[in-house]
């Protein structure tokens, strides 16, 4: 928080009170890396952005249901 100066890295305004991954741990973010952490206000921003990343991992998951792998490449 401190590095950024408690600056939200969604929408640029000062007074984030939480930190975020930036890009999701399960969209592939590092969990403990520091360049994927971030201050984030926790709502709109931290609640706006969750959507985003439950909407991808639904669309994400239904692609992989309705196109299964049988092992070939």
């Amino acid at each position: 928080m401190a590095q950024h100066h408690g600056t939200c890295h969604i929408c640029g305004k000062p007074g984030a009170t939480e930190v975020d991954h930036k890009l999701a741990i399960a969209l592939g973010g590092a969990k403990t890396d520091l360049n994927n952490l971030a201050p984030i206000h926790e709502t709109p921003c931290h609640t706006e952005k969750t959507k985003r990343e439950l909407a991808i991992l639904r669309r994400l998951s239904n692609a992989r249901k309705s196109n299964p792998s049988d092992g070939r490449i």
